[in-house]
């Protein structure tokens, strides 16, 4: 019943953050809403993310006086506890995109990498 690995996405915008996550599982895409399970479930994962964001995160950003950033992904390979992040901060100019185009855009560039 494990998933392969977890693509988290993460955003930080002012005073409110956005949290959306989907997995892999033998190379097929599991949307949030399909992982739950009766020992775990998608929104107590993401109650966990908001909680490390908000504190955890945030007093790193603080102590080493860096930005927080405006948007974190990252990709969580489950069967070797490695993950690889990417963030970026906002641009001036640049158009935000809503929750759900920047997860579909997301999901697209990793069914298209997908053998």
């Amino acid at each position: 019943n494990d998933v392969d690995k977890l693509y988290i996405w993460v955003e930080s915008r002012q005073k409110s953050y956005s949290f959306n996550v989907f997995a892999l599982k033998n190379n097929k895409i599991i949307p949030k809403e399909d992982m739950n399970r009766e020992d775990f479930t998608v929104y107590e994962f993401l109650g966990e993310a908001v909680y490390f964001i908000r504190n955890e995160f945030k007093k790193l950003s603080e102590k080493y006086n860096m930005l927080l950033p405006s948007e974190i992904k990252i990709v969580f390979d489950v069967h070797t506890n490695n993950f690889d992040a990417k963030y970026k901060y906002d641009k001036e100019g640049e158009e935000p995109m809503s929750d759900y185009e920047i997860m579909e855009i997301w999901e697209k560039e990793v069914r298209n990498t997908l053998v």
